[in-house]
């Protein structure tokens, strides 16, 4: 736990003051679009490094197992890094902005508990039954509920989807649901990123 949360909050504390540094006295960027932009810099692909250290057999080792554990940091931390950017730069209602500010940890504290004590006992009860239907079944409901949790508290359909599998993943029988699903796995991974191109803006990039 050391390694992994301490490590990774010294290395996007030290990505983003670099990137601030860079972009602001090196390319002359503005504060707020410097500040933006090193936020960016400092979070990794979870799903491109977790499909690398797979094709290398490495998910297993204490490297792959620490650099996951980064991962999850880095992704739990793009949460406050949303809520709080507009608050510092004061858009739109001050207000409004710190209750992104307290959904986001009220998010964050749900994932927690969730983790730790509520969904590990279901998914242990559901794969006890011994049927592969009611446990895939369990699996997309947890992704559904956690989509429309995060859905109601203004975050994307996404975020609470990768929250799902985050917790998921974490079960003891995370196996099991991944046997389930490992055949989609691929090619819901090609989705992402075509959907993912599909939003960038030419113009703004143009511009």
């Amino acid at each position: 736990k050391g390694v992994i949360i301490g490590g990774s909050l010294i290395q996007i504390g030290l990505t983003v003051a670099l990137g601030i540094g860079l972009l602001v006295f090196v390319f002359k960027f503005d504060l707020q679009p410097a500040l933006i932009l090193a936020c960016a810099f400092s979070l990794s692909s979870t799903a491109i490094i977790f499909k690398i250290l797979a094709e290398k057999g490495q998910l297993e080792s204490l490297s792959g197992e620490i650099m996951n554990g980064w991962l999850l940091v880095q992704d739990l931390a793009a949460l406050p890094m949303i809520a709080v950017l507009p608050v510092i730069f004061n858009h739109g209602n001050l207000a409004g902005n710190l209750l992104t500010l307290v959904k986001a940890l009220v998010v964050i504290s749900f994932l927690w508990i969730g983790t730790k004590k509520i969904i590990p006992h279901f998914a242990e009860t559901v794969a006890y039954s011994k049927n592969r239907e009611i446990l895939l079944i369990f699996a997309i409901g947890l992704i559904f509920l956690f989509s429309g949790l995060t859905q109601a508290l203004g975050f994307s359909l996404g975020a609470g989807a990768f929250l799902a599998g985050l917790i998921l993943s974490r079960a003891t029988v995370n196996l099991a649901v991944f046997s389930e699903t490992r055949p989609l796995r691929d090619v819901f991974l090609a989705i992402f990123f075509v959907c993912l191109g599909f939003t960038l803006d030419f113009s703004f990039l143009v511009n």
